[in-house]
């Protein structure tokens, strides 16, 4: 199933804009990601914003960025996308 997933990065942007990140820039984002459930999907759609920033700077010191601000990032909404068929 895929899931469409609002996340809000309010509270992590201005961590992110210190280390110069801008691939991620605004306070909410929509991310689609496949999964068996919304549990699941909540988890692989933080998990994607992360592999983004880390696509644009990877570094220990990036790395342990995301470690601390990955709590932070919040889930608004999920949706269910049903398959075209």
């Amino acid at each position: 199933m895929i899931y469409k997933v609002e996340v809000d990065l309010q509270d992590v942007l201005s961590e992110l804009k210190k280390h110069q990140i801008n691939t991620q820039d605004k306070p909410r984002t929509f991310v689609f990601v496949p999964a068996a459930d919304p549990d699941e999907a909540c988890v692989v759609a933080i998990e994607k914003i992360c592999n983004r920033v880390l696509a644009e700077r990877d570094s220990p010191k990036i790395r342990s960025l995301l470690k601390e601000i990955k709590p932070k990032i919040r889930i608004i909404k999920l949706r269910k996308i049903s398959p075209h068929v």
